[in-house]
């Protein structure tokens, strides 16, 4: 509805010692994904249920957001050391959205269903994927510069609003990213 606000709803759950099972500690409806937004949730949650102890969590699994990770850190300061892991299926959609002409567009991918690149597009995006479970650093990296390569050795790009140069260099930033992806430090640190 036009005029309406548009809220999102935002859930901690914490993850149970003796069980391993996860419940809710908390949800809301916030009115952005912005950072104050989830930074007034958590300050609210945190120090609702602790019973005058703080709550302080070793790990957070967060959406690929940037807001998400700003107010993990104002709510819980850098010392104390807790681990931020972006969740598997938006670090997936990110890659998508970015990189694959099929993503939640049926008609950009029945224009482009003919195009000489179309499979190579396909590979990339693959090749971006397997990235995500690469079990060691070097194997990571050598599948990070295989698509940063076939990116450089197409002749034409499927979005009009980036070319292939805008798209590597967005991978390249991304890959930086990588240890925060929940799969891929898992592989770093089993504990997580």
């Amino acid at each position: 509805d036009e005029g309406c606000p548009k809220f999102h709803l935002i859930s901690l759950l914490v993850r149970l010692p003796d069980t391993t099972r996860f419940v809710v500690l908390g949800q809301a409806f916030i009115e952005g994904e912005d950072t104050h937004s989830v930074f007034s949730f958590l300050k609210a949650v945190s120090g609702r249920f602790t019973s005058g102890h703080p709550f302080v969590p070793d790990l957070v699994l967060i959406d690929d957001s940037r807001a998400e990770k700003r107010a993990i850190k104002l709510t819980w300061p850098t010392p104390l050391k807790i681990r931020i892991h972006t969740c598997v299926y938006h670090v997936v959609r990110t890659i998508r959205k970015r990189l694959d002409v099929t993503f939640e567009n049926f008609k950009r991918a029945n224009a482009f269903s003919d195009h000489p690149e179309k499979e190579s597009w396909s590979t990339i995006v693959s090749s971006a994927l397997e990235c995500l479970y690469a079990p060691t650093e070097t194997k990571f990296q050598e599948l990070a510069d295989n698509v940063s390569r076939q990116l450089d050795s197409l002749n034409f790009w499927w979005n009009p609003k980036t070319t292939k140069e805008d798209e590597k260099r967005w991978w390249l930033q991304y890959c930086k990213k990588s240890r925060y992806w929940a799969y891929y430090a898992r592989a770093e640190d089993p504990a997580a």
